[in-house]
């Protein structure tokens, strides 16, 4: 029996992203999850200091020197609540868009939540829903 290259290697890599991603779909020997990653957000660059929403984290923003891009420190901004009985890839909630108002980081997720960062103590405050300011924290 002969064995083609190709597809074993096409079902290695199929095993490896069901392992790490959730299900996958094998489709004219491309292997493709069931959602792409969103475009990662643009930093915020406030003197020193840049905040970010790593995509690679996501839930989490991190605080950068400005001039060589080390990490000061990061923060969790929401957990990752998932059930196991669905796809995991799919449940991911990404940050997308931040925004700096005074003191604060206005963080808002795909799903419409909004959340402040005070950046002097690192509290975090969810905001009501629909409220886009952190003018009263």
């Amino acid at each position: 029996m002969s064995i083609n290259t190709n597809s074993v290697v096409i079902i290695v890599l199929s095993a490896i992203l069901m392992a790490c991603c959730g299900n996958v779909s094998v489709s004219n020997q491309k292997i493709m999850t069931d959602r792409s990653l969103p475009s990662q957000i643009d930093c915020i660059v406030d003197g020193a200091k840049k905040y970010c929403a790593p995509i690679s984290k996501p839930g989490f923003i991190q605080v950068l020197q400005s001039e060589n891009d080390s990490l000061i420190w990061e923060k969790e901004i929401y957990k990752q609540i998932m059930d196991s009985t669905l796809e995991h890839d799919v449940q991911i909630v990404y940050i997308q868009s931040i925004s700096l108002q005074n003191k604060y980081l206005l963080i808002t997720n795909e799903i419409g939540s909004s959340f402040c960062l005070n950046l002097s103590d690192c509290q975090i405050t969810k905001l009501k829903n629909g409220s886009k300011s952190c003018q009263k924290y």
